[in-house]
């Protein structure tokens, strides 16, 4: 057997070994994170400086895009922490991504970070802004963010245990599912599940 023949054989038998050891403790050999991007749109402040922003661009926004109930807070963040604690034991550090806003009710702990738009965004110039796929663009900007990382809304919620595996490969790869919609409408899960590639 050749020196490629001999590494590639050395390499398949690491992969495994790497896979058994994964799926036999369920630890991950890399630090996983958790992102949060949250807003309190109840806040005077904040919605006097959206306002204004606005007239700014004079912008005609879609009617559901800026519809109220799309910024409003209900604590559902609260309750999404709660089931990360939870249900999600691996998760090494969460940060929130807000513009500086910080809830009530949040009483400061070690794993939680609270990150400024202005902390991620290179062009202060571009804010404020109040759109979430400008900010979701930036997140892995966060000072001190893992490599990996599971992004959340605040709405989101983990409804029973997860596993590392349900959100990445034992090498890391970002673990995707697909979904199929019938004709109906009706949509089903698949069961088979995709990696990207690396």
């Amino acid at each position: 057997m050749g020196k490629i023949g001999k590494c590639a054989s050395i390499g398949v038998l690491l992969c495994a070994i790497g896979f058994f050891l994964y799926s036999a403790t369920n630890e991950p050999s890399f630090v996983i994170d958790v992102v949060y991007t949250w807003v309190d749109g109840n806040d005077p402040e904040w919605q006097k400086m959206r306002a204004q922003a606005a007239r700014y661009f004079q912008r005609n926004h879609a009617a559901d895009g800026n519809a109220p109930c799309r910024f409003r807070d209900r604590n559902e963040l609260k309750y999404s922490l709660r089931s990360v604690w939870k249900f999600a034991p691996f998760v090494n550090h969460i940060y929130i991504v807000t513009c500086g806003q910080i809830p009530k009710w949040f009483k400061p702990h070690p794993k939680i970070t609270f990150v400024h738009h202005k902390d991620i965004f290179l062009n202060k110039a571009d804010l404020p802004t109040f759109n979430s796929h400008a900010i979701e663009a930036h997140l892995h900007r966060i000072p001190g963010l893992s490599e990996y990382f599971v992004y959340f809304n605040d709405d989101v919620f983990l409804g029973k245990e997860a596993q590392v595996s349900d959100f990445f490969s034992p090498s890391g790869q970002i673990r995707f599912r697909f979904r199929r919609t019938s004709r109906y409408g009706m949509e089903e899960w698949l069961e088979e599940y995709e990696y990207a590639s690396g």
